[in-house]
């Protein structure tokens, strides 16, 4: 027999905390309204997609199963009920396609951002360390080969 493991729960230690309130820092400090923007769109997607879900059983039991018995129905608050339903599913689409289409925008922003500081504090470091060894030096990658 075997032993499965259980899963693990990811731990929340300070380091983790720390760098997502980095990350986070990153983030509003150079897309502070593309990320207001992005959470107004989240939350008005969520409401979207839960009122539709949720507006079903009031559309059948008011509009649809009145019509079943009669001989003539008259669709048209039946149409409009759908119109309003299309409406807000729409909306919560078109809230969707925007705040994807800014997380990626900030994602790769904030991509960049850090690749430069890490860039630039590389650069900093290795020409340090040059100065404090003196000598000839030869940079391959990272490592440094003396001569």
């Amino acid at each position: 027999m075997s032993k499965e493991k259980k899963p693990t729960k990811p731990s929340l230690n300070k380091n983790t905390l720390k760098t997502a309130k980095r990350l986070l820092g990153y983030v509003t400090k150079t897309y502070k309204v593309q990320f207001i923007i992005v959470l107004i769109c989240i939350l008005v997607s969520s409401i979207a997609t839960i009122s539709v879900s949720l507006s079903l059983k009031f559309l059948l039991d008011d509009y649809i199963i009145p019509l079943i018995g009669q001989k003539s129905p008259d669709y048209t608050e039946l149409y409009q009920a759908l119109g309003i339903l299309a409406c807000i599913f729409l909306s919560g689409v078109i809230a969707s396609f925007i705040y994807t289409r800014l997380m990626v925008v900030i994602g790769q922003g904030v991509l960049k951002r850090v690749r430069d500081e890490m860039f630039e504090h590389m650069q900093n470091s290795i020409f340090l360390n040059i100065g404090k060894t003196g000598g000839s030096v030869i940079l391959t990658g990272i490592q440094t080969v003396r001569s």
